[in-house]
């Protein structure tokens, strides 16, 4: 957002010559899924393939929207409006928000759908620049991303959008943040992030994916949302790490360059976030 993280990027050498550690970026998406993307690769002699998919939802839907929002509405509304950076083909391409939508199916949740927005891959494209495919998508419910669409071809989400009501102008995105404020609060309802990465490539010559699964929900008797838990420990996690030694680099580093995922997955396990990992030979086998 506004470039923050390439600023933040371009202050590598006077973080070193400070003696400091910086590692921008530590949320979900990005941050959890750049530092799985970091770990799976770690696993191949060449990683040839990056899928994503993460959301944040509520745990049971309602209409309209069968949405109710944990972060920024300002902020969703970016990433539904900016063009998504990918990698296909080897190649680095732009591709529009909400579009090329796939069903994605996680168990307590059954069959879900999967599309573009901007932003969750951050740094990896850099990272990871001569990979086949970087793809990240957003998880929601079955419908969503038509209905959203919708909203921004009507360009009700833009920031420069105005319309002159009465001799006011009135910019459209912000009508519709009050508009929609009733449909998409969350309050005392319970949320869950949904999280997948899958790594694929070669290992001794043969193919490898490794698939990374987490599915949290909120703390009813804390109140502390899910997208909250999965943040926060993240942010803790990786700082203990600093802290206490087991990251002693200095200067700017993304997540996937410097955390090790290892021990990351154990500490996060021990705060109640749980992620999987499985190993398959086979594309076929993988969870899409």
């Amino acid at each position: 957002i506004g470039n923050i993280t390439d600023k933040v990027l371009a202050m590598k050498e006077e973080a070193q010559k400070a003696g400091v550690t910086i590692i921008p970026d530590l949320g979900v998406a990005p941050g959890m899924i750049n530092i799985l993307s970091g770990y799976g690769a770690s696993k191949l002699d060449e990683v040839e393939s990056i899928r994503l998919f993460v959301g944040g939802i509520p745990a049971k839907p309602e209409p309209p929207l069968e949405y109710n929002h944990v972060f920024s509405m300002e902020g969703l509304f970016d990433h539904y409006t900016d063009p998504a950076l990918i990698i296909r083909d080897g190649k680095k391409q732009e591709v529009k928000a909400l579009t090329e939508v796939e069903s994605i199916h996680f168990d307590e949740y059954g069959e879900l759908e999967a599309f573009h927005t901007s932003g969750g891959t951050s740094t990896l494209p850099i990272t990871f620049g001569d990979v086949d495919t970087l793809e990240y998508k957003t998880i929601r419910y079955p419908g969503h991303a038509e209905k959203f669409k919708l909203l921004v071809d009507l360009n009700l989400t833009s920031k420069d959008a105005f319309v002159n009501i009465d001799g006011q102008e009135i910019n459209t995105r912000q009508v519709l943040l009050k508009a929609l404020e009733p449909f998409v609060k969350l309050g005392d309802k319970k949320d869950a992030v949904l999280l997948r990465v899958v790594v694929g490539g070669k290992k001794n010559g043969q193919k490898q994916y490794h698939q990374f699964q987490m599915t949290t929900t909120k703390d009813m008797e804390s109140q502390v949302t899910a997208m909250a838990r999965a943040t926060a420990n993240t942010i803790s996690v990786v700082a203990q790490m600093i802290g206490s030694g087991v990251i002693d680099q200095q200067g700017v580093y993304p997540p996937e360059q410097i955390v090790p995922g290892k021990e990351y997955i154990e500490e996060m396990a021990k705060r109640d976030v749980v992620i999987r990992e499985e190993t398959y030979e086979d594309e076929s086998y993988v969870s899409v």
